[in-house]
């Protein structure tokens, strides 16, 4: 009966002094995607209060980079080249003080799908001017991937471009995926490039 005593207590003081485990959801396997609102989680416990902070996006219910409240928020992450966020969470107050989070707190690294500062490729490089005697002409880039600095997860791929169009043409996306070429059909009859 003792021993069961003495290991029931050690377990005890372990749980105190390691504090309670946190865990999150949605995790980072697929990347997120800036610019919309994600709901992200950790593990609820009744009677805590969590204090989130966010490097690289917004917390829509401060709207800033922190907020204490509940076990859950919603984040935008910022659409920069600075390709990765972070979500750090510290439950305190608990009822149950073996509950609270350890001083710092648990962090989650995402990373962000950001095209921003990245160019494709062509595959059908443009010319330097086209005449409008010509009837169509079309463009296209290599696929693209979002860019992954200094991660092991593999790259995903960009599902849909879109085009910019000078002034007098008019274009028609295609290819797999989406829109990775384009027709262009003009609609004036000047030189537009």
């Amino acid at each position: 009966m003792k021993q069961i005593f003495t290991y029931s207590f050690l377990l005890f003081l372990f749980i105190i002094s390691k504090g309670y485990s946190q865990s999150f959801t949605p995790t980072n396997a697929a990347g997120q995607c800036p610019n919309q609102w994600i709901p992200y989680s950790a593990t609820f416990e009744q009677g805590c209060l969590y204090e989130w902070t966010v490097t690289n996006g917004i917390i829509q219910e401060s709207m800033g980079t922190t907020h204490t409240g509940g076990s859950s928020i919603n984040v935008r992450w910022n659409n920069n080249s600075n390709h990765e966020g972070q979500i750090n969470v510290k439950r305190f107050n608990c009822s149950n003080n073996t509950h609270n989070s350890t001083p710092n707190g648990v962090s989650i690294s995402y990373h962000i799908l950001s095209l921003v500062g990245q160019a494709p490729e062509w595959r059908t490089a443009p010319a330097a001017s086209i005449p409008i005697s010509v009837q169509s002409f079309t463009y296209e880039v290599q696929q693209m991937l979002y860019p992954r600095p200094g991660t092991a997860v593999s790259a995903r791929e960009v599902e849909s471009y879109e085009w910019e169009l000078p002034t007098g043409w008019n274009g028609t996306r295609s290819g797999t995926p989406l829109g990775r070429s384009i027709l262009l059909l003009p609609l004036t009859t000047q030189e537009v490039w």
